[in-house]
């Protein structure tokens, strides 16, 4: 690990830079699983080594580059204002997309530690610059975006919030996913899109629908519902689309989700100048700026912490899991509400068994196979716990 480390740190110094914008574009390689994974990295002139700044990740999508999601993806005026540090990783050949350059969100493996891949990528930028690790984000297109969902079930313990475009969840991602804190989720996907559609259909493998897995994050990080919505002002009719901005608030230690609904919108990218040929390309608003504004706002350590900034303890447990056809819910306050919900948001009713020692026992046999929620609320906290429910 050490070895490995001290390789990627050597790589990133001896990098080639160039001037692009007002900061410096870096090109650079490191060392994971003995193979050199690329990147470009963006410093802001303002970077000053004295203080801590964040730093977003920024993923492209399948048979595209990081150079080019430098292109579609500009986020560096935006950095050189708001001071923090862009990493546009290279993806590998997938096998599931024919070769293609992409990143390992399938079912099964493509040969390539991705999530490990980021997380050393993270750790190498740190030893080499100031990072704020309570301000580490992820954003990415399409593939990326995906990928982006997988780092925030997977790397939680440095991911604090994510922001991709024109992505989906596959059901194991759902199934799988165990953040260990409430993750802030902004999600902007077109109607039309061709190539990860709305309904989950994807060309190798069906994903979860975009309003099952929005409501997901917005269950996950128990959001108040409904939403509070605006419609993005239809600034630009040639575009043929316009926008829809839904918004989740009050979630547990201050989460929230947004979601931007592009009505006739395509596999593109809001704002960008980069002309994708996949569908329409809103022009009513700058997906970038709207990401930063969103991800600039969280805090992995307000996340991951009570008020008083003292890390929450486990209340809740929830057991067996997975279940057949008894379930145990220990709580060691007294809730004032204890409710189930499927993934698509639909609340189960609880049969209660009994009641005694903080402990409610409720009968599942009805339940139908698969991942569920379970939220208990105290005070003014939610706890909340998945569960696997059995087949026969």
């Amino acid at each position: 690990m050490k070895k490995g480390l001290l390789i990627s740190i050597l790589g990133i110094m001896v990098a080639t830079g160039i001037r692009a914008q007002s900061g410096t574009q870096l090109t650079g390689a490191i060392m994971h699983d003995n193979i050199s994974r690329t990147f470009i990295v963006y410093i802001p002139a303002s970077y000053n080594p004295a203080k801590a700044v964040p730093l977003l990740l920024s993923l492209h999508g399948t048979g595209e580059d990081a150079a080019y999601q430098n292109s579609l993806a500009d986020f560096k005026p935006i950095a050189d204002t708001a001071n923090f540090i862009i990493v546009m990783p290279n993806g590998k050949p997938v096998p599931q997309m024919y070769g293609f350059q992409g990143w390992d969100i399938f079912p099964t493996s493509s040969g390539f530690d991705d999530v490990g891949f980021l997380s050393r990528l993270i750790d190498t930028l740190s030893a080499r610059y100031n990072i704020d690790a309570d301000r580490i984000y992820s954003t990415g297109h399409s593939a990326g975006a995906i990928m982006s969902y997988k780092l925030a079930c997977m790397l939680s313990s440095k991911m604090c919030a994510i922001a991709p475009v024109n992505g989906f969840m596959f059901p194991y991602m759902v199934n799988g996913c165990s953040p260990q804190h409430p993750t802030p989720v902004m999600e902007i996907h077109g109607t039309d899109d061709p190539v990860r559609t709305w309904e989950g259909v994807g060309p190798v493998t069906p994903a979860v629908n975009i309003d099952t897995m929005v409501n997901y994050w917005v269950k996950f990080n128990a959001c108040s519902i409904p939403s509070v919505y605006d419609s993005v002002p239809d600034i630009n009719k040639s575009d043929n689309c316009w926008a829809k901005h839904y918004t989740y608030r009050d979630g547990t230690s201050g989460s929230t989700v947004e979601f931007y609904k592009i009505m006739n919108g395509g596999h593109t990218w809001p704002g960008s100048v980069i002309n994708e040929p996949y569908g329409n390309i809103n022009r009513d608003f700058n997906a970038c700026k709207e990401i930063w504004r969103f991800l600039s706002a969280q805090r992995l350590s307000l996340l991951s912490a009570t008020r008083d900034g003292v890390r929450e303890k486990p209340m809740l447990k929830v057991y067996p899991n997975p279940v057949s056809d008894v379930l145990n819910i220990n709580i060691n306050e007294s809730p004032k509400q204890i409710t189930a919900y499927d993934l698509i948001g639909n609340e189960i009713p609880l049969v209660r068994m009994s009641l005694s020692n903080r402990t409610l026992v409720i009968n599942t046999s009805l339940w139908n196979p698969g991942v569920y929620i379970i939220k208990v609320f105290v005070g003014n906290k939610v706890y909340f716990s998945k569960i696997m429910k059995q087949g026969e």
